[in-house]
Order: structure tokens, then sequence, then C-alpha cells
């Protein structure tokens, strides 16, 4: 609900403040007077695009405020509009961008004007009115649920498909790397070995043969070193006799004497295995230059071939991973998309049945304001498109975060012709009046609070104003409606009533607006059946254009 505006050097007005109340506020005041003007600020505070032509002449900037009552809350929308048509943006004395300022405002007053962007114009917003009078928001809600998760979903396969597919050349290679290594089947420490064993077999014949001579210089020689160190046992034995601190010696030289003899039999044993033929020394050398070369390409080790080894596994055991995880997403999207289609399903079936009744409704209310024979329908319609995964009656169609239906107002204002779309065919009047119609059928289930009606009584007169007038206030009963009328009908059942007047001094003009009462009001209401108020439905059109340009 609107609290109060406050407005400076916008337009033709030097400074403005009003204070609004719930129920019906007219807005009445002589042609040109400023009551469109007011109406224009309280639109560009709410969100419309402000331009630099709205800054009063010689003033630097036009400033509007806004206190709007929202669930309890009170929001403080400000705009300031420089001369050179910048603008600053305040909620609750915040700055915000653009953006979040409109998304702030959108949604809290209603304008109906004949020169204004309206809603019920507006295709795309059908459906909203239609769900809004279903009462099944928290259907909407899953359902647009599920169709983010869709298209969740849908981004994930395409990414993952993506890095499958650009992992693809990068596993072809992964798979030739592994299966040059795994030929080998390399082994920890293998190549030290084998080296070894190719260094014994390439030498063994001067193995051999040092063996032998050390052998025989230890036990097989007449001067071999065992004898000598016999003899030289038994001579320490021998003197021990003397000295018995000799034996610590003879135990010794006995330990000496047992360790070379042991030598001598190893190195026998070890010569007798020195049986290398030349096919195995050559097999060794074919394994030394298999493992030589996965070294040189892979790292320079046996160690760093195995660690790469694991590495390629890994990198292969995830890429057979993308392809589970896409096969698994797909499930998912699959799943979800199934479960949107039954909630589209049950959406589309409410709407159905609830587009007969609404449209029967606004028709009988749209008869109430004098537009008798007048044919409203709403129609259902699906978008087919071949690419899509929802089906409706067997076929792929377009689907949206409501579901799959698109819902658009027809219109047929005199008997005889075919509806049309709403758009289309409605006059200015016509739309305020249809629009009256809907606020009224759906008063209950509209959330804004707010509506403000400019020249809802353009065509009309006699039986036709009591009507409007009648339907406005009734309509008043639940919500807060700003009205700019020029009948006395409309007037009369107001519970408030504003009057705007223009005050020209030289150069100088002022725009003043005041809430009047008692005699006052009596004589604002007969203001407007004089003649100087009365305008044709031509005149009225044309002076309403030109209100925000001449004031």
């Amino acid at each position: 609900m609107i609290k109060r505006i406050q407005i400076k050097n916008f337009a033709i007005i030097d400074e403005l403040e009003l204070d609004f109340s719930p129920g019906l506020t007219v807005i009445t005041g002589e042609t040109g007077s400023g009551k469109s003007i007011i109406l224009q600020a309280l639109s560009v505070v709410l969100g419309q695009k402000p331009k630099r032509i709205m800054v009063k002449s010689n003033a630097k900037r036009a400033v509007i405020s806004a206190n709007i009552l929202n669930n309890g809350n009170e929001l403080i929308f400000q705009r300031l509009i420089s001369a050179l048509g910048r603008q600053r943006n305040f909620l609750d004395d915040e700055p915000v961008k653009e953006a979040a300022f409109r998304e702030s405002a959108a949604g809290k007053v209603d304008f109906h004007g004949q020169h204004e962007q309206q809603l019920i114009m507006d295709s795309s917003q059908h459906i909203g009115y239609l769900d809004r009078y279903c009462r099944h928001a928290e259907m909407v809600n899953k359902c647009g649920a599920l169709f983010n998760e869709i298209d969740e979903l849908t981004h994930q396969i395409h990414s993952a498909r993506n890095r499958r597919q650009t992992e693809q050349e990068k596993q072809e290679l992964l798979q030739f790397q592994l299966q040059e290594i795994s030929a080998v089947e390399p082994e920890p420490g293998e190549d030290m070995e084998l080296a070894q064993a190719f260094k014994r077999g390439s030498n063994q014949e001067e193995l051999l043969s040092g063996i032998n001579t050390i052998t025989a210089a230890i036990d097989e020689d007449e001067r071999a070193v065992h004898n000598r160190l016999s003899g030289l046992l038994q001579e320490v034995n021998r003197l021990s006799k003397y000295d018995r601190k000799l034996n610590d010696f003879k135990e010794l030289l006995n330990e000496a004497a047992i360790d070379l003899q042991e030598a001598a039999n190893g190195l026998r044993d070890y010569s007798r295995q020195l049986d290398f033929d030349p096919q195995a020394l050559e097999e060794i050398e074919d394994r030394l230059k298999a493992l030589e070369n996965l070294k040189r390409k892979y790292g320079g080790s046996l160690e760093s071939v195995l660690e790469i080894q694991d590495e390629i596994k890994l990198a292969i055991d995830s890429f057979q991973g993308l392809d589970d995880l896409v096969e698994k997403l797909e499930k998912q999207r699959a799943d979800t998309i199934e479960s949107f289609r039954i909630m589209a399903h049950r959406l589309h079936r409410k709407r159905v049945d609830a587009a007969r009744q609404l449209a029967q409704s606004i028709e009988q209310q749209m008869s109430a304001l004098r537009m008798a024979g007048a044919v409203f329908e709403i129609r259902i319609k699906q978008v087919p498109d071949e690419k899509s995964a929802v089906m409706f009656d067997g076929k792929p169609v377009k689907f949206f975060p409501t579901g799959y239906d698109t819902v658009e107002f027809y219109l047929s204002a005199n008997p005889g012709e075919q509806p049309k779309p709403l758009s289309d065919i409605a006059s200015g009047g016509e739309i305020s009046r249809i629009m009256l119609a809907v606020k009224t059928v759906m008063q209950d289930v509209d959330p804004v609070d707010t509506l403000v009606f400019d020249e809802i009584d353009s065509g009309i007169s006699g039986v036709a104003a009591e009507l409007v007038a009648d339907s406005l206030h009734d309509l008043a009963g639940s919500k807060q409606v700003i009205c700019i009328t020029h009948l006395p009908q409309i007037a009369l059942r107001a519970a408030h009533h504003i009057q705007v007047t223009k005050h020209v001094q030289g150069q100088q003009t002022t725009v003043k607006a005041r809430y009047v009462t008692g005699t006052r009001r009596e004589a604002a209401i007969r203001q407007l059946t004089s003649g100087d108020a009365q305008l044709t439905n031509a005149e009225h059109t044309t002076q309403t254009q030109a209100d925000f340009i001449n004031g």
C-alpha cells in the first residue's frame, strides 16, 4: 500500500507531498492541472524508466520518494534524476543498483492507464492471472523447482560430455602408454638385478679364471695360504706351552684358517653356478633394453615408470567415471522430466477447469460495466518443439517453469465479432474496464495491494459511470484504489478526495494538491459537472496525452 509520496522538481511540480490511505481515493482537477503527473511520478519511483525531460526546467535534478507498506514493513523508495539524464536509486536510504531497485519495486503497485504499459496487455502475464485464480501457487513453485533441476542437470550433462570429448584424445594416448608399459611388466628393482646378472654373464670367463686362481692360492698350491697358515698355527701351539697367553692367538689363527677354507669352498660353489649360455645372456640383454626404453620415456628410473603406470590407470578409470557420470545424470534428468510432466499435467487440468469459470466471471463483470455482449476467452495452448523431452498428448512441446501451458486472453468487445487477442483489439477505455473486471473477480487472490487507474472513465457516462463507480467502491473494500476521474459518480463513491490545481504567475507554474472535504469537496464535484470540466472522449484522450508535456 502507498503511504506517502514526495515529489520535487518533477515536470511542472516544484514540491509536493501527499499521504494516502486505504480504500478508494479519487484525484480530480481541471484538464492540464497536473493530475497525471502525480501518477507519472509514482510510476517512476516504482520502476518506470525515467527521462531527463522529467526534470523541471532550470532545476538540477528531480527527487521522488515513496513510502510503501509491504507485509507490515515500510519501505522507502527514492529516485534522483539529474537534468543531464543520470539517475541514482535508493532503498531505505541505501544506494542500490538499477536492477535491484526495479526488482524490489516490482509488483508493489498495478498501474492502469490508457498510455501506461499494462500487465494485462502482456500475454506472458496472463498465465499468472489464471494461476492466482486457481490458488495453486505451491504446485507452480514445485513445477518451477523441477524446471530448474532439469536445467541444472542438462547443464551438468553438457559439461560432462564436453569433458569426455576433450579427454577422448588423451585417453587414446594413455591407453597406448599403459599397453606399452604393461607389455614389459616391469618389477621394482628388476633393472638393477638384471644389470648385475648381465655383467656376470658377460664376464664369466674372467670370473672363472680369477676364482680358480684364488682357490688355488688358498689351498691347492704348494705354497697355498691355508697350508702356510696351518704351519703358523702349529708354531704358535708349540710356543704356547711357554706362555698360556699365546692360546688366544692360537684360537684366532684357527678361526682364520677355518674362514679361509670356507671362502675357498664358497668360491668353488659360485664358480659352478657361472653357467650362462649365450641365449640366456641375450634374453637378459633384450630385457634390459626394454626396461631402459621405458625408463627413457617415463621418468628416467624404473620407480618413475611404475608410478606413471599407476597414474595412467587412475586417469583411465576417471574417464570411465565420466561415462558412468553421464549415464547417471541422464537417468536423473529423465526421472525429473517425468516428475515435471506429471506436475505440468496436473496444472494443465486445473487451468482448463478454472479458465472457463474465470472467463465467465469476467464476462459478468464486463456486462456490469456496460460491455454487454462482450465475449472473454482464456485460451490454453502448447507450443510444439521437436527437440523437447516433455510430451503432451504424445507430442514434444516447449516447457517453462510454469509447466507446458501458454495462456492468452481473447476478447470480442462487440456481438458477432470473433474473439481476438486482447492486446490487438482493446481500446484504452475497454482495457481499463476489463482490468477493473479482472481485478474485481480476483480481488481475493491478487497479491498486489494497490491499484492505480488513470482514465478508467474514458468514454462512459450515465448508468455506465454508476456501474464503474460501484465496482471501484467494491474493489476498494479489499484494495487501496487510486483513481483519476472526471466523473462525479466515481468521485461521490470515494472515501478520500484529492483536488489538484495549477497556478500560473508570470513565467512560474506551480501545482498544488490537497484533500478536500465538506463544502470544498462538494464544490470540486460540482466542478466535474460543469461545462469546463467535461470533455468529449476524443478531447479527453488528446488532453491526457498532453498532460505530462504541458502539465
